[in-house]
C-alpha cells in the first residue's frame, strides 16, 4: 500500500518525492519503516479529542501541552474537536505563538471548504468566507478580526456578534451599512426590539423584496403580522399572496395563514388550509396546528349557535375535539379542547337534551388546574366557573371566578422570572417582558370579569 501511494504522489508531482508518511494510528515498528521509505511524521501533543468530547477540555489539554515546534493530533470528524483546536488558536495567538495558530488554522482549510468565515478572515482568504454559513461569531478575539476588515460580511457578521452580546445600537450601526437580505432582516429584528414596529415591518418587506422565495422571511412576516393584531382579513390575504403552493409550503406559515383566517372569520379558507396540506410538526408545535382546527370549528359553531342553527352548531363543535390526521398532532392536555366541549353543552340544552349538558359541565368542573393545565388552557379555572353557574350553583361559580381574577391580576403585577422574553421555537422578535406579561394576564381577568358582572357570552 505504501509503495502504490509513492508511485501515484510522484506521478502527481512529477516525480517528486519530497512528501512526508503518518502511519495509520501512529502504530509503527522497523519492519514499517524500511518499507516506507520515506520520513514517517507524527505528533508530539495528543489533546485526546477523541475520548473526551469536549470542546474546553480539547483546549486546555492543547494549551498545557503545546511548546515551540509542536505538532498537534487533532480530529476534525468531532465539532468539539474543531472547537477546542479554534479556542486553542485564541490562546495561542495571546500566548504570542502568531505563527503557529495561523498555520492551524490554515490546516482546517486542507479538511473542508465550508470553514467559518471568521477564520477566513483570520487566515488572510477572505475569499473562502461562505455568508451562509450556520457558524456565527461570538468570541472576543474574533470581534477584533472583524473590526479590522472593510467589507459588507465582516460588518454583517459584527452587527450579529453585537446583538448576541446585547449591545444593540452597535449591531444597527454595523447593519445599516449593509446591502444584503440578510442584513435587513436582522435589522428588522433590531427595531422590533426597540419598539419601531412599522420600521420593523418596513425592513422585513425590504429584506423580502431582495429574496422574496425565503420561506424564513415569508413565515417571519406572517408572524408579525397575526402578533401585532394587523387587520385580519388583510393579513390573511397578505400571507395568502406569499403561499404559491400550499402542499409544499412550510407548516409554520400555514398555521399563522389559518391563524389570520379565522380572525377574519374567514372559515371556509381556513378549512381549506387545515385539510388539504400534510402537517409534520415537531414537539411542542402540535398544540400550535391542533389549536387551528379547533379554534375554527368553535367559531364556526360559535357561528351557527348565533344564528340558531343549534344542531349544526352541535356538529362543529364535536368536530372541533377531533383532530385529523393530516395535522399529525395531538392533544398534550384533556383541557384543550374544554371550549368546545363547553359550546357542546350549550348547545344541548338548546336542544332539550340538559342532563347530557350536565355530564360535560360536571366533567369540565372535575379537571384538575396544574401546571400543564395553565401551559394549555390558563383560563380553565373561569370555564369551571360557567360550569358551576350552569349546574345550580351560582354562589360557587362566581366566587371562583373571584379567585381567578385576583390571580391572573397578581400574576399580570409580577416581574418576569423570563418566560415572556422568550418566543415560540426561538423567533427572534422579542416584545417587552413586562408589556407582554401585563397583556396576557389582562385578557385572562377580563374574561374572568365577563364571569362575575353576568356580562359573558358564554351564560
Amino acid at each position: 500500500d505504501f509503495r502504490s501511494a509513492a508511485e501515484t504522489l510522484k506521478a502527481c508531482t512529477w516525480g517528486g518525492s519530497g512528501f512526508l508518511v503518518r502511519v495509520p494510528y501512529g502504530s509503527y515498528n522497523d519492519t514499517v519503516l524500511s518499507a516506507v521509505g520515506a520520513p514517517v511524521i507524527g505528533w508530539s501533543v495528543d489533546p485526546l479529542d477523541w475520548k473526551y468530547r469536549d470542546a474546553s477540555t480539547v483546549r486546555r489539554n492543547i494549551v498545557s501541552s503545546v511548546f515551540d515546534g509542536a505538532i498537534v493530533l487533532v480530529h476534525d470528524i468531532h465539532p468539539s474537536s474543531v472547537e477546542g483546536a479554534l479556542l486553542a488558536v485564541d490562546d495561542l495567538k495571546a500566548a504570542g505563538y502568531e505563527k503557529e495558530a495561523t498555520r492551524l488554522l490554515e490546516h482546517l482549510v486542507t479538511f473542508k471548504d465550508d470553514i467559518a468565515p471568521t477564520v477566513a478572515y483570520a487566515i488572510g482568504k477572505p475569499k473562502l468566507a461562505n455568508p451562509m454559513h450556520p457558524t456565527f461569531p461570538f468570541r472576543p478575539e474574533e470581534r477584533e478580526i472583524l473590526a479590522g476588515q472593510n467589507d459588507e460580511l465582516a460588518r454583517y457578521l459584527l452587527g450579529c456578534l453585537e446583538y448576541a452580546k446585547r449591545r444593540y445600537d452597535n449591531a444597527y450601526e454595523q447593519w445599516k451599512t449593509c446591502s444584503g437580505w440578510e442584513a435587513a432582516r436582522c435589522l428588522a429584528v433590531y427595531f422590533w426590539k426597540k419598539g419601531r414596529f412599522e420600521e420593523a415591518f418596513a425592513s422585513l418587506d425590504r429584506a423580502l423584496s431582495l429574496n422574496p422565495s425565503c420561506e424564513q422571511l415569508i413565515y417571519e412576516k406572517a408572524y408579525l403580522l397575526n402578533h401585532a393584531g394587523k387587520d385580519a382579513k388583510a393579513t390573511e390575504t397578505a400571507i395568502g399572496s406569499m403561499v404559491k403552493d400550499l402542499a409544499a409550503a412550510r407548516d409554520d406559515i400555514c398555521t399563522e395563514w389559518a391563524s389570520a383566517a379565522i380572525r377574519a372569520k374567514d372559515y371556509d379558507t381556513a378549512l381549506r388550509i387545515l385539510e388539504n396540506h400534510e402537517y409534520i410538526p415537531c414537539e411542542g408545535g402540535e398544540t400550535a396546528i391542533a389549536r387551528q382546527h379547533i379554534n375554527c370549528h368553535d367559531g364556526l359553531s360559535d357561528l351557527y349557535f348565533g344564528q340558531g342553527e343549534f344542531s349544526r352548531a352541535l356538529d362543529e363543535a364535536r368536530t372541533a375535539q377531533v383532530l385529523p390526521q393530516n395535522l399529525g398532532a395531538g392533544l398534550w392536555h384533556e383541557c384543550t379542547i374544554v371550549p368546545a366541549e363547553y359550546r357542546e353543552a350549550l348547545c344541548l340544552i338548546k336542544l332539550g337534551r340538559p342532563d347530557d349538558a350536565q355530564k360535560i359541565f360536571a366533567y369540565i368542573t372535575g379537571l384538575t388546574v396544574d401546571f400543564f393545565s395553565n401551559g394549555q388552557l390558563p383560563e380553565l379555572p373561569v370555564y369551571q366557573a360557567l360550569s358551576l353557574i350552569k349546574l345550580g350553583r351560582p354562589e360557587e361559580g362566581i366566587a371562583l371566578a373571584r379567585r381567578a381574577k385576583e390571580g391572573f391580576d397578581a400574576e399580570g403585577r409580577r416581574n418576569d422570572s423570563g418566560f415572556f422574553g422568550t418566543t415560540p421555537f426561538f423567533i427572534s422578535y422579542l416584545d417587552d417582558p413586562k408589556t407582554a406579561r401585563a397583556a396576557f394576564y389582562r385578557r385572562l381577568s377580563d374574561f374572568a370579569a365577563t364571569v362575575i358582572d353576568g356580562t359573558s357570552d358564554l351564560f
